[in-house]
């Protein structure tokens, strides 16, 4: 019979594995990947949504509040995960969030994006998104409410961005489906509706 530390153990490897990924991977959870959190939003069509119940699969239940999000704010998510993952990874630890800290040109280079101007903004506007959007998902005996971004702080000399992710939203990731995305594969898709 396994003995209870056995079983802790255990349940703490199989968490540190859903945050071990490589470089040219991006991992997130099903619950996230397979709902409608990020869509597919025509330009200059945002709607703001307040409690809004997302269309979901099985068991999950899902309601939003923010502006809708769409596959390119989800391609930035998906790298702040990719760089806050050793963060994620550690649950023992007793900070209420994740620092991840890049420069805005290099941010914008893994996601495939252009380094001016306009994608410069256009980031600035992804994450006030991300930070403005609340979710609130209910997955088998788990539930999480809570913003997918907390908070941001920019040089504006450097260009240098901070940024604070709630260490709970790892809790997502400890059932078995979380799927890894071969990052250049969906970069190279160019149609919203191809990446959803």
């Amino acid at each position: 019979m396994f003995n209870k530390t056995f079983m802790q153990e255990a349940e703490k490897a199989r968490y540190q594995m859903a945050f071990s990924w490589g470089k040219e991977v991006r991992t997130a959870p099903n619950v996230i990947n397979r709902s409608p959190i990020f869509g597919c939003v025509r330009r200059g069509r945002r709607r703001y949504l307040q409690k809004e119940p997302l269309a979901t699969i099985g068991e999950t239940s899902i309601t939003f509040s923010g502006l809708q999000l769409d596959q390119a704010d989800k391609d930035a998510w998906y790298e702040l995960l990719h760089r806050a993952r050793e963060g994620l990874k550690n649950n023992d630890s007793e900070d209420p969030y994740v620092e991840v800290r890049f420069g805005v040109r290099d941010f914008l280079r893994s996601i495939g994006r252009s380094e001016g101007g306009g994608s410069q903004k256009w980031l600035e506007g992804s994450l006030e998104r991300l930070m403005s959007a609340r979710i609130q998902i209910e997955y088998k005996q788990m539930q999480y409410k809570g913003v997918l971004l907390l908070r941001q702080i920019v040089n504006m000399d450097t260009k240098e961005v901070v940024l604070h992710l709630d260490r709970q939203i790892s809790s997502l990731f400890i059932s078995k489906t979380i799927t890894k995305i071969g990052w250049r594969f969906r970069l190279g898709l160019t149609k919203d509706f191809t990446k959803w």
